[in-house]
């Protein structure tokens, strides 16, 4: 059977118990009660119940929607006893055995999973879906008021793809209280359509995909879509355990970081300058000769004063002491949430983004419990097969070192003779040329990222030579520029396995069937080492990261990396470090 879901969820505190204590704090502090502070309340109590009701480990569940292919609605109301027993038995003894379709699935799963520790047969994820279809097409979906993006929400995937119009405006409303009619209403809207939606959605992902070897849900089969379905419950359990964090060395960096913040400012009060004003700052700069129109840290970095080394100096210390301030919290461990899909199939994660821990902190952030699992050279020998880079494809088959080759191949000296500083070189011009960067771009990339200086006409010489070692990477380039003039409005770029990119943009049409199928592998690495573990905390582009791991869980965990990497490149064997 297929049943299609949704909840809806609150806090566990209601606004009176909520407003008794805040009055009685209130009063104590020699408040006085007037329609003002009564107001600021209700929407205190509303942003504090909306951040517990998006938090699935401490959220309650209020309503419990089901739809079913029939037709049939139920909607069980969990402060209703015997609603309430008779949602839970659907829970716990229907839905693991029987495919569920909801919209945003993460959430809702998540929820009923902390809770009654069930998960579905099989699932299918409206909102993955709806991003899945975006991704290859142009649909002119609704972008999203507040943050002026496109938008996957239920409201719109609707919209667009059935032609209903939902009426959300009891989305925000309190569903701790007594229910209205008009919510009752609008919590059957929720189920009633996803069904329909799931069937278009299917049909357009099934056309002229790469089929899976079996059938999924209402007969889906798009290989990329299936993998992303089963990927849920893995994204579910990796936010769940959260990343543990080296607190000692956290803390006495921080500390540190104080006092030379401390002394830096000292310096700033002696100019009596502000160095949090921006007024203040550029005034400091005219009297010094200097014009700037703006303080800011990217504006200011190429100045030899010392005045603006300050400047950066207290910013960048400001900003990193806040940072880590963030990631001190009372379980000592970090937790975040994955945006599971974007457009070349890898993952960002957010509030807090543990994907890109800033440099300096990297190697004191984790705790000493970790272990990082990562592909080496993944892009680089995707490309060879993908690319059929001969040389480079060549080298990986002799295990040979990557970088050490192109640095061989470039500058004509024997690989036995490339040193650490030609091998970094090597590594730096295939990064930063791969994807069809120009001289400036390659130039600047050097610098920033590998503290190369090279002039512009050493770099183009740098590409030229990147290029004469591997024509098979500027052949592709120069297909892809050929594509995007025959089709200005942009390429469908898919990967091995099938993932489809539509881009316009020269530089990611060309990285979409590398980065794609780096991503393709490393989710199914995942879900190969979920089946055994669930000790993953964290994934970082090619890397797993695991905690407390025993030699048996490192091995188990490289063997489901390289067997996931030979979906990609069945000839070779890639190296896990």
């Amino acid at each position: 059977m297929i049943y299609a879901i949704d909840i809806e969820t609150t806090s566990n505190i209601s606004y009176e118990q909520y407003a008794d204590e805040k009055v009685n704090d209130y009063l104590w502090n020699g408040g006085t009660l007037t329609k003002a502070f009564y107001k600021r309340l209700e929407r205190d109590y509303a942003e504090y119940n909306k951040d517990i009701a998006l938090n699935p480990k401490l959220n309650t569940i209020r309503l419990l929607q089901i739809a079913g292919e029939d037709g049939f609605i139920r909607v069980y109301d969990m402060f209703n006893t015997t609603q309430k027993l008779q949602a839970e038995s659907f829970i716990t003894e229907i839905m693991p055995y029987n495919d569920i379709i909801a919209h945003n699935a993460k959430f809702d799963l998540a929820t009923i999973l902390f809770k009654y520790n069930v998960y579905p047969k099989r699932v299918f994820d409206t909102m993955l879906a709806t991003q899945l279809i975006f991704n290859f097409t142009q649909l002119p979906l609704k972008k999203d008021e507040k943050s002026n993006r496109v938008s996957a929400s239920m409201q719109h995937s609707i919209e667009y793809f059935l032609g209903i119009k939902l009426n959300k405006e009891e989305q925000t409303s309190n569903w701790g209280g007594q229910l209205s009619d008009s919510q009752i209403e609008y919590a059957k809207n929720d189920v009633k359509h996803l069904i329909d939606l799931a069937k278009v959605q299917i049909s357009i992902l099934n056309k002229d995909c790469y089929k899976a070897n079996n059938d999924y849900i209402l007969g889906l089969k798009d290989f990329i879509t299936i993998l992303e379905m089963q990927f849920v419950r893995s994204i579910i359990q990796i936010e769940a355990l959260g990343v543990p964090i080296n607190v000692e060395e956290l803390t006495k960096y921080k500390a540190l970081l104080e006092t030379n913040y401390n002394n830096l400012n000292a310096e700033f009060t002696s100019l009596g300058v502000n160095p949090n004003s921006p007024q203040q700052v550029k005034k400091h700069f005219a009297q010094l000769g200097i014009d700037v129109q703006s303080t800011d840290v990217d504006s200011i970095k190429a100045l030899d004063n010392d005045f603006a080394k300050k400047v950066i100096g207290i910013k960048q210390t400001r900003k990193l002491i806040t940072e880590i301030e963030k990631y001190l919290t009372p379980d000592n461990r970090v937790y975040t949430s994955y945006k599971q899909i974007l457009r070349s199939g890898r993952m960002a994660s957010t509030n807090e983004n543990i994907q890109q821990i800033n440099r300096n902190i990297k190697k004191i952030f984790y705790a000493t419990t970790i272990s990082e699992l990562d592909y080496s050279s993944a892009e680089l020998f995707i490309a060879s097969s993908v690319w059929k880079v001969t040389n480079l494809f060549n080298a990986f088959k002799n295990k040979r070192d990557a970088h050490k080759t192109t640095a061989s191949l470039m500058l004509n000296i024997d690989y036995e003779n490339i040193t650490k500083e030609l091998r970094q070189l090597g590594k730096a011009i295939s990064f930063a040329s791969l994807y069809g960067a120009g001289s400036r771009t390659v130039r600047d990339y050097l610098k920033i990222n590998f503290g190369i200086d090279l002039t512009l006409e050493e770099t183009d010489k740098r590409r030229e030579d990147f290029f004469r070692a591997y024509p098979e990477i500027r052949e592709y380039h120069k297909k892809i520029g050929n594509s995007l003039q025959l089709a200005p409005n942009g390429v469908v770029v898919p990967t091995v396995l099938g993932r489809r990119a539509l881009s316009n943009s020269y530089t990611v049409s060309i990285n979409s069937s590398i980065q794609g199928a780096g991503a393709d592998a490393l989710k199914i690495a995942v879900l190969l080492y979920h089946k055994k573990y669930n000790n993953i905390v964290n994934l970082v582009h090619d890397s797993i990261i695991l905690e407390n791991a025993t030699d048996a869980q490192k091995q188990f965990c490289k063997d489901c990396m390289v067997k996931a990497m030979l979906y990609i490149v069945p000839e070779l064997k890639i190296e896990v470090e």
